[in-house]
This record gives C-alpha cells, structure tokens and sequence, in this order.
C-alpha cells in the first residue's frame, strides 16, 4: 500500500536577517497497484454442446513491491470455475482461465460479479462482470427464454442461426422495428407450419412503428427469412419494410395495419423498394395502406391471399387537391412482379381492387399472373386489375389461366399499357368455402365503420376439401386442449372491444356472448388442425391451372394438375374428381416399385393430417397405410408408347392403335372418340385396337385402362389429328 512520511528540517544562521527556514521533505513509499484485464468477460454455449475453451484473465502488479491477490467467486455462480483462486505479483502477468460448467443451468442469461482484491493494493477490490448466455441448441436463439427481446435475439445472431420466438404478444421496446441488414438468418415462430401457433406469435407495436425492416444495398439479397408469425397494428408504418433488402417472408399472417395520420406510408402490409423479395404463403388481410406495395422491384409472389384491404393512398394537386386509393391487394410500381396461384378477394380501391400496376417514370413495368383467382374485389376503374400508364414506362401484364371475375371487361387498361390476355382464363364462380364479406355495421353509407370478416378460401370439392380449425385461437396457450387454462385467459377479455383482440373468436369487435358460446362449444375438448370435408359442389378452379406447373405438392386426387388459387400445388388444394395418377405413387413417376415403399417406410409412424404417404388421411402412417400400399402394388403398371404418338398429325383415317403393355396387365379397356374425356369402348387382350374409319381433318382422343385382378391402373389421355381430306377429282 503506498505510504507517505513527511518531515521538516530548520535551517538557520544567525546572521541571516531570514533566518530559520524551514524546508519540508517529503517520502513516498510506493506499493502495489492492481490492474486486471480485460474488464469483463462473456461466454456463450448450448446445452448440446461440451462446455467451452476458457478464456484467460490477466492479473498484474503494475506498480512496487509484491501483489498478493485473491479471486472470490460468489455463492450461486457455480457454473463459473478459476483455475487459480491467488497468487503473487511483483510485476509479470498472471494468468487465470476462467472456465464454464453448463450442466445443470437453465437456459437464458446468467451473470455474475467476480471480485479480484489484494489487501496492499489502494485501488483493490476490482469486480469483473462475467455472463453466460446458455442456448438450447447451437445456432438456435430463443425469445423470451433465451434473449429479452427480439432485437437483441437479432444482434447476437449470425449467418445460419434461427432466431425463434415463442408464443406470445410482443408490443414492448425491441420487439417491434427489428433491424435486419443483410445477416443470413432466420426469425421464425415455433412451428411455422402450425397455423394455431403462428396466430398465437404475435409482433404487435400498436404505436407508430414497423413489424420488421429490411436493409442492405443494391439488391442484395441477404437470405433473410421470416417465417410463420403473425404482424399487426403497425399504425402509420408498414408491417414490414424491404428497401434494398429482399428477404424470404412465408407462413405468416399480416393484417390490422392502419394509419392514423399518414396514408401514404402507413396502413401497408409488405412494402418493397429496390427489393426481389419472395413472399410466400402467407394471409395479407384487413390492412388499411393496401396488402402490398412494390416499387422499383422484383419480387415472386406465390401461394398468398389478399383479403379485405383497402388501397394504397396518391396525392395530386394538379388541377385540385385529389386523393385517390390504387391497388386494394397490391399496388406495383416498377420493376418485374410474378404472382403465381394467390387468392385475392374482398379489397377495395378507387383503380385496381385486386391489383394495380402503374407505371414508372425510372423503371421497367411488368406484371406476370398465373394460376390466381380475383373474385369479389371492387374498385371504380378495374374492379379486379388496373393498368395506369401516366408514366414513360406503361405497364405491361400478362394474366394466363386464372379466374378473374368479369373477365376482360373487368380490367381496366388504359390506352398506352398492355395487357396480354393469356390461355385458360376463366370467368366462372370460384366456389369458395366461405367467402369474406365487409360488414357495415348497420351504416352503408359510412364506410369509416365498416369492418372485414375474413373467410374461407379453399374450394368447394366433392372429392375432399381440407377444412382448417377456424377458431384456432381458443386454444389460448396453444397446447392442443381447451381447457380451463383458456377459459381463464377469456375472461381476462371479457367485454374488451376494439381490433384483433385475441378472445374476440367472431371477429366481431367486441369479446362478447357469441364469442363465449364458441368456446363453451369446445370446452374442454383437444382438436387437430381440421380434416378433410365432402361438398355438394366442385370449384372449376380445380385441375384449371397452367398444365406446365409443378401440381406434385397436392394430394391424390390431384388430376395432374395445379389448381388455381392460393392453396394450388400445396397438400391443402381441393381435391380433383380425376382418378388420373396413383395414390401410392409416391414419386410420381408413373411406376409403383420399392422407391415409393422406401417413402412410405421413411415416413413411418409420421404424424401429420397432410402427408401425401398418409394413404388412408388418418393423421398417420402406419399398418393401415402399408395394407392399401401393398393391395395396390399388385395392380398393373400404366400403358405406355402410344402410336399413334401422343398430339401426332397427321395420321391416316385408317390407322390402328396400339401400346405397350403396362406390368402384370392382364386386358385392356379402351376408351376413344371426339370428346375429352373419351367413352370407354370395349375390354380386350390384345394391344391393338382398330378404331375403323375415321374422319379427315379430326381430333381423337383416346385412353387405355390396364386392367387385372387385383384393380384397374387409369392410362392417359392420348390424342392425334387426322389427315386433311384430299382435293376432289378434277371434272373430266
């Protein structure tokens, strides 16, 4: 310790008129001082993982004498180890590892306060913070068990880790506004393919901010995802903002948002600026600023359904002050946008109900839409599609086999953009399970008070229609019963009124008799996620998409085909009245073998209601499914090479038909003539069939069934054109 002596010498001459003087000497007797770095440590681990490397803290005598210093772990750190507890310093670095033992500790954040003191020193006790972050696995980060927030959650990621949010309404600071650069990392709820636990993961701001905002440069691209959450009541900011950044946005529900003061920014679902962001299944509903907006971009649409938003809001003030709405489910501005088997119904603007596509004064302006159903928007100009061309580059937009209602005639097309009206376009009822509708609350014409009640929008099947749990939400904590624990939880809510209050099953505003009559309905009882229902209709949206689109994601009976809409190509698409393709062909490759066994057997004991292995549709694979497998095994493989071959022309009025014989075909039954689907003619042995004489200038279809004892294997549809009928003899 440093010591200080003073004393005074008196010196005097007596002669000296200034005689004594006095002269004080001062002695400083230097001790040791206590420097200890760094000043704070850090250890993160998983508890898959061994414990981790140590890490060194340095203790040093920077100052005289000998440092004798100890290091005091406090009671209840005994995760923390020291591999020296003293020691002595006359100046060199002492090391002392610092080493963790997770066993045996929660999850989440631990800190602790380790004291380094020598009793010599002056600057003694130094405290150095230590903290532990314990994760369940490695690159998996938990929010709230692991991380207090969201953001923070974010900061610590790195490429490849997953960021999962537990259920829950998140509405404080830093869980809201989530600030991704271009980290290639992933925020996602739980199971994001459980639709009650994406309902239950709620980012929820209610104040003037965003969900999430994306940022990085030049399109880059980041390989950000965002994957089953729900994001709502973002007031006077979009949910989520991609500018410069394009994520991955899939499984999530998007809605409530509304602006309070600002139209133009506020109220949108998804905004895009210099953004190819995918988007994909996801419900984009009830938002004020419009579903989605894209400007300058290039982003994939696919598999989403806009339902009950509002426009997009433009200023002009040449010629007057106008306010004017576009795009109720997407406003585009510039740039490619593909949208591909989405749903959209019940959105509202001044131009473009569905979907507006305005041009852009810097930027190329085209639009690709396939495989979509637009059916009960509404808007002045273009109830369903809109194109603007008050811009240098109009728009162009290209709509192929999709069901648009009113056809044409509802497109509104100003003169100098394109519209490019495409094959297998459709004007027919979509046949919804159960459309959406705007309620108006008893006050038609004010429309400030009118609410949406989402529907139901898979199609109407008589073959099988997946029907979802509506009322995913009375289940409050999500642990597959409703029980007394959720019956708690809504009388918490009771009477409560305004928007998306989770006890509010109807939707209707208020948390009230209807919503306690649908919970006493179910309570106490466990549920699944919904079952496969019979209707008295079929939708023609069924087997009605692009014949070249991948349709292998939907269940038998699936037709060969993709659906239209927004559950086309995804194991929940209605189901097709065409018995074409086998439901134990697994690989889809026309020939049932030990490949689609090696399947089935893979999956075994699975449990899912939406397995395309799940043979019987009962929630598992088991002895049920293999039985169904191994009696279709024996069936006949399918009839091949057909001659005439298929879509062949010319072919003379007096040709035979024939074909390969499919595995273990025993006859043949022969369907023929003009008419898609053919009529079945005849059973028999042989491969060749003599259709007689034809006409010129004719298209046959024809099908061959294999046919043995254990069942029949349905063959493709075949067709051919015959020759053009000669000239008549020349007059003699």
């Amino acid at each position: 310790m440093t010591s200080t002596f003073s004393c005074q010498l008196n010196v005097s001459d007596p002669n000296a008129e200034n005689s004594p003087q006095v002269v004080t000497v001062n002695l400083d007797v230097l001790g040791p001082v206590l420097t200890v770095n760094p000043a704070q440590f850090y250890f993160e681990t998983s508890l898959a993982e061994p414990n981790t490397t140590g890490q060194i803290l340095y203790i040093q005598n920077t100052g005289y004498d000998t440092l004798n210093w100890d290091v005091n772990i406090p009671v209840g750190c005994n995760w923390l180890n020291a591999s020296e507890i003293s020691g002595q310093s006359t100046g060199e670095l002492d090391e002392v590892i610092l080493s963790i033992d997770h066993n045996n500790v929660e999850r989440g954040f631990h800190q602790c306060k380790i004291l380094i003191s020598a009793p010599d020193a002056e600057n003694s006790p130094q405290v150095i913070p230590v903290g532990l972050r314990v994760l369940g696995m490695k690159n998996q980060r938990y929010v709230p068990t692991e991380y207090p927030t969201i953001q923070a959650a974010v900061d610590a990621a790195v490429d490849g880790d997953e960021v999962i949010i537990e259920p829950g309404i998140y509405n404080e600071p830093g869980n809201y506004n989530i600030y991704l650069r271009c980290n290639a990392i992933t925020v996602r709820s739980i199971d994001p393919n459980n639709p009650a636990i994406v309902a239950a993961t709620v980012i929820e701001p209610n104040t003037i901010a965003s969900g999430f905002i994306f940022h990085c440069y030049y399109f880059e691209q980041g390989d950000s995802i965002i994957d089953g959450l729900t994001i709502r009541r973002c007031i006077d900011r979009p949910a989520i903002i991609c500018s410069d950044g394009s994520p991955t946005i899939c499984n999530c529900i998007i809605e409530d948002n509304y602006y309070s003061y600002s139209p133009y920014y506020g109220g949108i679902g998804i905004d895009c600026h210099d953004s190819n962001a995918v988007i994909s299944n996801c419900v984009i509903r009830n938002n004020q600023g419009g579903g989605l907006r894209c400007t300058n971009s290039d982003p994939t649409v696919q598999n989403c359904i806009f339902t009950g938003n509002r426009g997009f809001y433009s200023y002009s003030t040449g010629g007057g002050f106008i306010v004017m709405s576009f795009g109720g489910g997407i406003l585009h501005w510039g740039g490619n946008l593909s949208v591909i088997n989405c749903t959209f119904s019940g959105n509202l603007a001044d131009v473009g109900g569905g979907i507006c596509s305005f041009g852009s004064y810097a930027y190329w302006n085209n639009m690709t839409i396939s495989n979509c159903i637009f059916w009960g928007n509404d808007a002045n100009d273009g109830p369903q599609i809109a194109l603007i061309d008050h811009t240098n580059n109009p728009p162009t937009v290209s709509v192929s086999y999709s069901d648009v209602e009113g056809g044409e005639a509802a497109v509104f097309a100003e003169p100098y953009s394109t519209l490019e009206w495409g094959k297998g376009n459709i004007d027919i009822d979509p046949c919804f399970a159960k459309p959406g509708h705007w309620e108006l609350s008893g006050t038609p014409e004010d429309v400030n008070d009118d609410f949406w009640v989402d529907g139901d929008y898979h199609l109407k099947s008589q073959e099988g229609r997946w029907k979802p749990l509506i009322y995913t939400g009375l289940d409050s904590n999500n642990d597959g019963f409703i029980n007394q624990v959720d019956f708690a939880a809504f009388a918490n809510s009771w009477r409560k009124q305004g928007a998306a209050i989770p006890a509010d099953f109807d939707h209707s505003g208020i948390v009230d008799f209807s919503d306690l009559r649908l919970l006493l309905n179910n309570y106490p009882s466990s549920y699944t996620p919904g079952q496969w229902v019979l209707d008295d209709a079929t939708s023609p949206c069924i087997d009605a998409g692009d014949p070249n689109s991948d349709w292998r994601g939907e269940l038998w009976s699936h037709g060969n085909r993709i659906n239209m809409g927004a559950y086309g190509g995804t194991p929940e698409a209605s189901m097709s009245l065409s018995d074409a393709g086998n439901i134990a062909d697994l690989n889809f490759d026309g020939v049932l073998c030990y490949r689609d066994m090696k399947l089935l057997t893979d999956k075994w004991l699975c449990q899912s209601l939406l397995m395309s292995e799940d043979l019987s549709r009962d929630g598992i694979v088991n002895f049920t499914d293999f039985s169904i497998f191994a009696r279709i095994w024996g069936f006949p493989g399918p009839a091949s090479h057909p001659n005439p071959p298929n879509g062949a022309a010319p072919v003379n009025i007096t040709a035979d038909l024939s074909w390969k014989a499919g595995r273990d075909a025993t006859s043949h039954d022969v369907y023929f003539g003009t008419s898609d689907p053919p009529p079945y003619i005849r059973n028999q042995t042989n491969t060749i069939f003599d259709p007689g004489t034809m006409d010129y200038s004719t298209t046959y279809f024809w099908r061959i069934d294999e046919v043995n004892e254990w069942g029949i294997t349905i063959g493709p549809v075949w067709s051919f054109t015959t020759i053009m009928s000669p000239p008549p003899p020349p007059p003699p």
